[in-house]
């Protein structure tokens, strides 16, 4: 899944399952400047591959990513996870 976002609305959302599908979140974090990819479906040793990804994605943009969950991360080049996104993801790992 994937939605589009403007500055002031909520990042695109990637639910992704193999590795192809960070590679395809991280072009719309370049692109838009951040991005929520979630990757809880992916069979456990994908998920270390994609978190391994990922996180050398946001290292490269210049920032940390943001865990909102486990195999849940906000990436960004600048702002900060709205408080909507946040209770969104956090609400869902219940």
């Amino acid at each position: 899944m994937n939605e589009s976002a403007g500055p002031e609305s909520e990042a695109p959302t990637h639910v992704v399952d193999a590795y192809e599908g960070a590679l395809h979140a991280i072009r719309d974090l370049r692109e838009h400047g951040v991005v929520i990819v979630d990757f809880r479906a992916a069979e456990e040793p994908m998920r270390a591959r994609i978190a391994d990804l990922l996180n050398g994605a946001a290292l490269a943009s210049g920032n940390s990513p943001f865990r909102l969950s486990d195999n849940l991360f906000f990436l960004t080049s600048g702002r900060s996870p709205t408080r909507a996104e946040i209770n969104r993801y956090r609400d869902s790992a219940r």
